[in-house]
């Protein structure tokens, strides 16, 4: 087994496995030809509205001014808004989603994800996240991940601000490739195992450096400079 794997999958803390956490969900009753993310799973006209709970939907947004929105978060409200309107934006029938089980399990552990990627923004936000939906286990299978962006990118040379900039981009990226991953898993899957294996195959996409050593003359991330002014985050040199 790979250490990512091993990690996920071991609960140090309470002696048991991630895999464990199925017996504890159960199963289904829906078809298993629907997914979370398809008209034929959970209702849109579920319990929360999606707009109260995670703001509304932002579409066409390009990655490099998600990432700077990213950085401006400065309360846990604001960061459940972004976090929302990113999933929203990146699932079809995104509203239902995000009122799934799955949809809100795949939030908690972004949420952890971005506090451990991003430590500006756990000091924003505070050292500890109430687990939600997601329950203990979706808290931790986040903050694990979220410390991987440092060794799972190549930040190397580049300056405090490129390498925020450059990580919330790949947490970007992460995080919409995580909530489609977990739409496009069968309803009869435990909502928290249908987020933790889209979150571990989308840290594989993203965070090439988890599963395959640096290589000589690899390409570099992108850069950009940036300043903060006030709340706002400034990208310099954007066109």
């Amino acid at each position: 087994m790979h250490d990512i794997d091993r990690a996920l999958f071991e609960d140090e803390s309470e002696g048991g496995t991630w895999g464990e956490v199925a017996d504890e969900y159960g199963t289904y009753e829906q078809s298993p030809a629907a997914a979370y993310g398809s008209p034929a799973g959970e209702s849109e006209t579920d319990e929360l509205d999606a707009g109260e709970l995670w703001g509304e939907v932002t579409r066409g947004t390009s990655d490099m001014a998600l990432a700077a929105e990213l950085l401006a978060v400065s309360d846990e409200a604001e960061l459940d808004q972004f976090l929302g309107n990113l999933v929203k934006s990146a699932v079809s029938a995104g509203k239902a989603f995000v009122n799934s089980s799955a949809g809100r399990a795949v939030g908690d552990v972004l949420k952890s994800a971005a506090r451990r990627a991003l430590p500006q923004l756990g000091q924003a936000i505070g050292n500890y996240v109430a687990p939600g939906a997601g329950g203990d286990v979706g808290r931790k299978v986040g903050s694990w991940i979220g410390t991987k962006f440092e060794t799972g990118l190549d930040l190397e040379g580049l300056t405090p601000e490129d390498r925020e900039l450059q990580t919330a981009r790949t947490f970007v990226d992460f995080a919409r490739s995580t909530a489609r991953r977990a739409a496009a898993t069968p309803t009869t899957t435990p909502p928290m195992i249908a987020a933790r294996n889209a979150a571990l195959a989308s840290a594989r996409q993203v965070l090439p450096r988890l599963d395959a050593p640096r290589t000589p003359g690899a390409a570099r991330a992108a850069s950009g400079r940036w300043v903060r002014r006030g709340r706002n985050i400034v990208i310099l040199g954007a066109g």
